[in-house]
């Protein structure tokens, strides 16, 4: 009887080490695992970010350097008409083809020393298909 349970024993001792052993290595490769996906995930996140940043900060450079937008610039605050047609046409020309590779962009505000104020509203992502344009 006190051989079966030495035998017991060292099979329990031999079962117990292999069995805590392979936990140990197996947490490892895991831990090790999730820092290189975690890794992964974070430099492709900052190359879409990178990415993301540099179309639009080309974009409103193209804009910046059209000549829509130059004649907007140009366009007197009192002249409804005129800063309506040349919005009109930058945002024929330059807003809406970014804003369908960029269907995220919520909205687009053109600024100028003049007082001129133009809002473009993607009406994908508001939700609202009577998207409205105002001029100050």
């Amino acid at each position: 009887m006190e051989a079966h349970s030495h035998y017991f024993a060292m099979i329990f001792m031999t079962v117990t080490g292999i069995s805590t052993f392979s936990f140990i290595k197996s947490s490892e490769a895991i831990n090790n695992d999730v820092v290189r996906f975690s890794n992964q995930i974070l430099k492709q996140a900052n190359l879409n970010l990178g990415r993301y940043l540099r179309d639009n900060e080309q974009f409103f450079h193209t804009i910046s350097g059209s000549r829509e937008f130059q004649d907007w610039l140009k366009t007197r605050p009192d002249d409804k008409y005129d800063l309506f047609d040349s919005y009109q046409k930058i945002e024929k020309k330059w807003i809406t083809p970014f804003t369908t590779y960029h269907p995220e962009t919520l909205s687009i505000k053109l600024y100028n020393e003049k007082g001129n104020e133009s809002t473009y509203r993607n009406e994908y992502m508001c939700g609202n298909p009577f998207w409205h344009l105002s001029i100050r």
